[in-house]
Parts: C-alpha cells; structure tokens; sequence
C-alpha cells in the first residue's frame, strides 16, 4: 500500500515517514508534499494511494478545507495527524472526510500500527464478508486439494461464483486439478504486497469454466519464501469481499500455526482416512483446535476414500476423535483417476456418482441451505452421455500425454 503524507512541517513528515517504513510500508521521499499541493498530487495519474496522512498545522483555520480538498481527490483512507486538545476539532476533522485522528504529540508509531491493525482486520471497501471455509488435512494422501476443488466447483454452479486459494505451498495441486495455467501466484502477490489492491488481485486470479477463480500455490519452492502473513491476511479479506464463498486449501503450516486463519473461518473441514495414520494425525489437529479455543461446531468432520478393504471403522474413529463425521466421501479410483489425469473435477465428469453427490452435499452445507438455484436443477438433470475418454478419443487421449509429463518439469 503505497502511502502519501501532506504537510509543511519537514520534522514531522520525516517523524512519519520513519514510523510508516518501520511498520513495512511504501513511502518514498516523493510521496512527501506540501499541503497546497496535495489534491493536485493525488489526482496525477502516477499516484495509486492507499493511505494519505495529513498534519494540520497548528491554530489554522483551514482544518476543514484542507481535509474536505483531500477528500475529494482521492477515495484512498484518510488519517488527520494535529492537536488533540481540541475535541472539536477532531470532530470536525471527521465529518470534513477523515477516517481516523492520530495525536502528534503521542506515541505515532503505535498510533499508527493501531490504525492499520484495524482496518486490515475489516472487509475491503467495507463490503460484507463472504463465508470462509478451511480444508485441512489429517496427513498425506487425504485427498484434501480433490475434496477442495470438488467442493469449490459444487458452490460455483449454485452460486455462480467461488473463490478458491490454494495455501498448499510446496505441493499446491489445484491449478492441474482444474487444468488452468495461472499467470501470478500467492507469492507474486505476497512480494507486491505495498502495491496490492483490489484490481491487482482480482487479474491475479485464474478463472475456470465452473465459475471457480483461483489463486493458485507458488510455482517453485525457491518462490515460498516471498509469502508472508501480512499478504495472506490481506488476500483472504480481498477474496471475502469478492465472492460469497471462499474455499482454501490449507497445509499444515496454516491448519496448525495460522491462527489468524483458523479463528476467521466460518467453517474447518478437516479430511482424513480410516486408518491409524490419519486418525492419530486428525486427533492431534483437533486437540491443537480446542486449545486454541475454535468453536466445536465450525469442525466438518469427513472421512475420504471411504468402503476399503481393512479400514478402520467409523464408529471407532469417532470414539477416539470425540467427534461424529458429518460426511462420508466413497472410494472411487476410476473417477478420481480420470479426473486427475485430465484435470476435470469429478463433479462435472461425473455428476451423477456418488461422490459427486456427497460433494454436493457438503456444498450445501457450506453455502446454504436455500432451495436448489437453476444452475443445481440443470445439474441434477445432466443426462448421464459419454464418458471422457470415449468424448476424448483415442488421438485425444494420447495428447494427455505431455500434460503428464510437465509434472516433471
């Protein structure tokens, strides 16, 4: 967020513009104006503020008019810095378009830190938030980034839309699950984060046929290092405020130690097999959960790749959890097989299989449980036609081939 502080006071532009690039944020020696020449500099086409800090001189009389000016240049949040003493005038300040007051006299490093840890923990652009749903994993082979995208497609022909961020850092597998070829990643953004805005974010964005748009994992894991918390943060907001279902597919370094994450999230699913393995992993995540105090009935227990031979029972797995599964996905290797070769979800594969109903079960119960919208009612209807193989053909199939391959590149 690229930051521009108005005033001709040079000590307390410089006091600032200290406290601004302490706390990680833009703000170049440029970026520091003359009050006169503040609304003209916010309008340049150059500029793309996010936070405009303006120092009121003392005992002047155009308080209102220089705040009214800058107002109504920008639409970037506005912080007043002056004197404190005179609640009047903070009052004015306020109704004149200031969003916030800060008291020069005081402490304006924490002031400040104060001021963004508020308004980076509300909605963008104070837009209602859309429901936030985790998927987490109980280990390896859970089948955790297939339950995401299924799910994420499932809310999408309902609702005509679904965000979907793949947190998965070095193995994020739902570009090829959908067969899209993102131009930007997580860690673009995360390195841009000074820059990063709602239209950024947005053509960051790879969009599917579904109706899913997808922020898709780093491409190399040289690139992890780039994703940092305060980009995350930012990015999950951004994405509550565009869609009204976002589905993130979360490893263990945010199912367990992203708090922040965690705790804003209107529902947890937690997937996992019926073997010793991933219970005894599920059992761990979900005491790490209660110490940190999550609600019990955000927790979506659901148990994937269901009906083996020699699994664990259900009614076991849930005398250990202490908690019911909520949801049973069946074991079905032809579909997800093809599915996963092809990068085609199964629910659109193959709609009228058990596991795509159970997918559209739970979407249901994440997003709503409303009468069924058109785009369902079409869905339940599909006739069942040829598979994709046979739609594919055998010239067809045999150039899936180099998509196989890419893996490896």
């Amino acid at each position: 967020m690229q930051c521009l502080i108005a005033c001709d006071n040079p000590a307390a532009a410089a006091k600032l513009r200290h406290a601004l690039v302490h706390l990680g944020r833009s703000c170049p020696i440029t970026n520091v104006v003359p009050l006169d020449r503040a609304p003209l500099e916010l309008q340049a086409p150059s500029r793309d503020c996010g936070l405009v800090l303006l120092v009121l001189p003392e005992d002047d009389a155009r308080d209102d008019e220089l705040v009214r000016g800058i107002r109504a240049a920008t639409a970037a949040r506005l912080v007043v810095v002056g004197n404190t003493n005179d609640s009047g005038r903070i009052l004015s300040a306020v109704h004149a378009g200031a969003n916030d007051y800060l008291d020069e006299a005081g402490d304006i490093g924490r002031q400040l830190a104060d001021f963004l840890r508020r308004i980076e923990s509300a909605p963008v652009g104070g837009e209602s938030e859309g429901r936030l749903t985790m998927v987490a994993r109980a280990s390896g082979g859970c089948g955790g980034s297939l339950v995401a995208a299924n799910l994420a497609v499932s809310i999408a022909q309902r609702n005509g839309s679904c965000g979907l961020l793949d947190f998965v850092l070095r193995q994020g597998d739902l570009a090829a699950l959908l067969n899209l070829k993102p131009r930007h990643t997580l860690a673009d953004l995360c390195r841009n984060v000074d820059k990063l805005d709602r239209k950024m974010f947005e053509n960051s964005l790879a969009r599917h046929e579904s109706g899913v748009h997808l922020l898709a994992a780093p491409f190399k894991v040289a690139e992890i290092e780039h994703v940092n918390a305060e980009g995350v943060a930012r990015l999950v907001r951004m994405a509550r405020a565009a869609f009204d279902d976002v589905i993130v597919d979360a490893d263990h370094v945010f199912q367990s130690s992203g708090r922040q994450l965690i705790e804003g999230s209107t529902r947890l699913l937690l997937v996992m097999r019926l073997d010793f393995t991933s219970l005894r992993n599920a059992s761990r995540l979900l005491d790490h959960w209660r110490q940190l105090q999550v609600p019990i009935d955000k927790v979506i227990l659901i148990a994937n790749r269901t009906g083996q031979s020699r699994e664990l029972p259900a009614e076991k797995a849930e005398a250990v959890l202490g908690l019911n599964f909520a949801h049973f996905v069946p074991d079905d290797p032809k579909t997800i097989n093809l599915s996963v070769n092809c990068g085609f979800p199964a629910v659109l594969e193959s709609p009228k299989s058990k596991l795509a109903g159970v997918f559209r079960e739970i979407a249901r119960e994440i997003a709503g449980a409303e009468a069924a919208s058109a785009a369902e009612e079409r869905e339940v209807g599909l006739a069942p036609g040829p598979s994709l193989l046979e739609r594919l053909g055998v010239d067809r199939l045999l150039t899936s081939v180099p998509r196989l391959a890419r893996a490896g590149e």
